[in-house]
């Protein structure tokens, strides 16, 4: 379905469509974060374009930093511009770069696609810690609690129990010596036998997988 047929098409059908490749996204941020949780993060964004072709990204490290979905997707687009749509499982970061999103590569995501144009954007979660924009969150329970958990992954807020707890930004556990690799059960038994920083890290790993609090 090409962007405008998206745009104007009756009754649910674009939020279906969008739904859709939502759906594609968590799969593809699953798939590639089960392949290197060190390299990926599990933020999947597509840009469709005018003639309907749909260019995907992930965020990913760069020398250091975080290249976010959004930039990763439109940085393999061709020709990106205002008649494009943007679908992400988190909406795009939009605060400065510091305090928040030390370790992301260049401007916020909104600045970026502000800089082409595009206005149209739908995502699988809002996060609670940007300012509010323009991006529509699917009505979608499955996919948001989905995409929700993702971000809980690199996000202040325990999504289980909605208190704010330590930082959990990207790179903090392969800093710390650790790695999410492996089953809750091994990512518990790597805890007991380490200390410090590295403990406290393999113990997040585990949390995050067993979806406690």
């Amino acid at each position: 379905m090409i962007v405008q047929e998206i745009l104007t098409a009756p009754s649910n059908d674009p939020r279906e469509e969008l739904d859709a490749i939502l759906a594609e996204l968590c799969e593809l941020a699953i798939n590639s974060h089960k392949k290197d949780p060190e390299y990926y993060g599990l933020v999947a964004s597509c840009v469709i374009c005018p003639d309907g072709q749909r260019i995907y990204g992930v965020n990913h490290e760069k020398d250091g930093l975080r290249i976010h979905a959004e930039r990763d997707a439109l940085d393999r687009c061709a020709d990106p511009g205002p008649e494009c749509i943007v679908v992400t499982t988190c909406s795009p970061c939009n605060t400065g770069r510091n305090p928040n999103h030390t370790e992301r590569y260049g401007e916020d995501c909104q600045d970026l696609l502000d800089q082409y144009g595009i206005e149209h954007v739908y995502c699988g979660y809002k996060n609670p810690e940007e300012e509010p924009d323009s991006s529509i969150e699917t009505q979608n329970s499955k996919i948001r609690e989905l995409c929700k958990l993702f971000a809980g992954t690199f996000l202040k807020e325990n999504f289980h129990d909605g208190k704010v707890k330590g930082k959990s930004r990207p790179g903090r556990v392969k800093r710390a010596g650790a790695s999410c690799k492996g089953s809750v059960t091994d990512l518990r038994r790597k805890a007991k036998n380490a200390s410090g920083e590295r403990a406290k890290m393999y113990h997040w790993c585990a949390n995050m997988k067993s979806g406690k609090k």
